[in-house]
């Protein structure tokens, strides 16, 4: 859907601003959905809530072949996104109640990992369907494929937690919960509101910057899951580096270089300049993968985890409506190239924040490598 969504929508003949603001639109129902969704999570178990975002995401996704005017084309995918923060929510809550902080970096850096082999895969396979068999089909495809992620969910075994295993305060509202840890929530929040903007703007970027260039919808599959690539080989070594040296340490450097790849973009203007951009973009992505997750769960309060991940999931998910809508804002009145330095600008300034202003989530007692120059600790449980 990453190269396929974007360039259907310009086969229509929108404009860039009309075209993030129906990608953005999937921000929108997350933003929506995130409180309910917190609040399920303390009521219902985690599979429960998983099985019902994926039935979402893959109606919303089957109902996008169907095509229809603007209105409905932006109600599917806020559906869409209210899907996906179900399933986020519910994974990383598991995650949350399931995993101890000292290996909590390394699972969750693979839940980024497999997401990164559908991002490798799923822009090539869409790329071409959409080229041989149209945009219809492809959507079809997408939604089909969605809705087999049900199987495992039915019929894995031990995926709930065991409700006699589940704090008492997991029966909290969501709206409690964040007055009561609202400190915690707002600097985690508005830091990782950067990151999504920056990571949510880019894949919407790289397709148009394709689609400027006159690329196929099999070739932007292509450069996008060159992208993916590099992203993916670093998924182990992000892991690796928050277990064992803080979470920091992999969070400041990737998205530095994610922001340097978008800087890039402006001096490139061939396939083979898009391609090394991405490659830089992807070794910085891939160097945070599962970064936000991890430090979400490290700072979530023990007694109430679905609640405040639903809470911060409010404030992080609105960077997946500014995202696009950055680029498509800036696409229509300047260029693309603006876009991208916006982007990139974004990303040096979240490194930053993180840096100065959260610091460290990883207890020292769990980390198994330490340094004489430690970042400061960053907010309590």
């Amino acid at each position: 859907m990453i190269p396929v969504l974007p360039l259907y929508l310009r086969e229509r003949d929108f404009g860039y601003t009309l075209v993030t603001v129906i990608v953005a639109a999937a921000g929108v129902g997350a933003l929506l959905a995130n409180l309910p969704i917190g609040t399920a999570l303390g009521r219902r178990s985690e599979r429960t809530v998983m099985v019902a975002a994926v039935i979402v995401v893959a109606g919303s996704t089957l109902g996008l072949a169907l095509g229809g005017p603007v209105p409905v084309l932006g109600l599917l995918r806020i559906a869409s996104g209210a899907g996906m923060a179900g399933w986020l929510l519910a994974r990383q809550t598991w995650v949350a109640r399931r995993l101890e902080p000292r290996i909590r970096g390394r699972a969750l850096a693979v839940f980024g990992g497999v997401a990164r082999v559908a991002m490798l895969i799923g822009p090539l396979v869409g790329g071409v369907m959409a080229d041989r068999f149209g945009f219809q089909v492809t959507f079809l495809a997408a939604g089909l494929i969605s809705a087999l992620g049900l199987i495992p969910l039915l019929t894995a075994a031990d995926l709930d937690v065991p409700q006699s295993e589940r704090p008492r305060a997991d029966a909290l509202g969501v709206l409690t919960v964040a007055r009561r840890h609202l400190r915690v929530l707002l600097k985690t929040g508005s830091a990782q509101v950067l990151t999504v903007t920056v990571r949510r703007g880019r894949l919407v970027l790289i397709p148009l910057l394709g689609a400027a260039l006159g690329l196929t919808p099999s070739r932007v599959g292509v450069l996008i899951a060159i992208g993916m690539a590099t992203d993916l080989a670093l998924t182990p070594v992000a892991g690796w580096l928050m277990d064992s040296y803080g979470r920091l340490v992999a969070i400041v450097p990737a998205f530095t270089l994610l922001g340097i790849g978008l800087l890039i973009v402006p001096f490139t203007s061939t396939f083979g300049g898009l391609v090394g951009a991405s490659l830089v973009m992807g070794f910085g992505n891939g160097l945070g993968s599962g970064t936000m997750l991890t430090l979400s769960t490290d700072v979530a309060p023990a007694g109430a985890t679905g609640q405040f991940l639903g809470a911060l999931g409010v404030m992080k998910d609105s960077g997946r409506i500014f995202g696009p809508l950055l680029v498509g804002a800036l696409g229509d009145l300047v260029g693309l190239n603006a876009s991208a330095v916006a982007l990139g600008l974004l990303s040096l300034l979240a490194a930053v924040v993180f840096a100065r202003l959260i610091g460290e989530t990883l207890s020292p007692a769990t980390t198994p490598h330490t340094s004489s120059r430690r970042f400061r600790s960053g907010p309590s449980r």
